[in-house]
């Protein structure tokens, strides 16, 4: 995680002990309270707020985990970061303040912000999926382009093997690894037929004359 998103989510961790608070007020209400328990939709709309503000608290700090690896601007970024937890501001406030007189029986003009928490909620994990998504899309394009490379660098290095003479004459003498290098490298210069694989350690060509090599291994 970058340094902005742990800095915000140790505020998301400081601010979630004000849920439960909100909850020991709910059941302090319900306990001691007898005018709460006659009003049925501050009942009802109080329970909702206390449940979608721990909920989408908890959202917010799992989407910090996901928004450092989607394939974002650092604009859209933003947006993912606090559209979540700006929802769950919104919501809990219609929520709570549309009743809060104890004899409401009808919410007031505040319930309209769960609306436009709504929406800012569904604009957040929306672009964080779609970031995710094509961030998944370009990592498999990635995978598949470095299997292709590493079965061509495999190819290369097993074709390259004939003429190493380390595995076709492990037993000679070095100067005679020598020798067969330059002979090789001589013939690689020039357009010439293929030269015959060493298959066999015992059967390894004898080296080339020396008016050969000193003619750059133009025969």
């Amino acid at each position: 995680m970058t340094y902005t998103s742990r800095l915000l989510a140790g505020i998301l961790l400081i601010v979630l002990p004000t849920v439960m608070v909100g909850g020991v007020s709910i059941l302090s209400l319900v306990i001691g309270d007898p005018t709460y328990m006659e009003n049925p939709l501050r009942q009802d709309l109080w329970r909702a707020g206390h449940a979608h503000a721990g909920v989408w608290l908890i959202l917010a700090l799992v989407a910090l985990r996901y928004v450092d690896e989607a394939n974002l601007s650092n604009v859209m970024k933003w947006l993912v970061r606090g559209s979540i937890p700006i929802a769950a501001i919104l919501v809990p406030t219609a929520f709570f303040l549309s009743v809060l007189p104890p004899d409401a029986t009808v919410p007031n003009a505040l319930i309209y912000l769960a609306y436009v928490g709504a929406v800012v909620l569904a604009a957040g994990v929306l672009v964080l999926g779609i970031g995710r998504w094509r961030w998944r899309a370009i990592r498999w394009n990635a995978d598949s382009s470095n299997s292709a490379l590493a079965h061509a660098s495999e190819a290369i290095r097993h074709s390259g093997q004939f003429w190493n003479p380390q595995i076709v004459c492990g037993e000679t003498s070095q100067a005679e690894k020598r020798t067969r290098i330059l002979f090789v490298a001589s013939l690689a210069t020039v357009q010439a037929a293929p030269v015959p694989r060493l298959m066999a350690r015992k059967n390894c060509p004898p080296p080339p004359p020396s008016n050969v090599l000193k003619a750059g291994g133009r025969i």
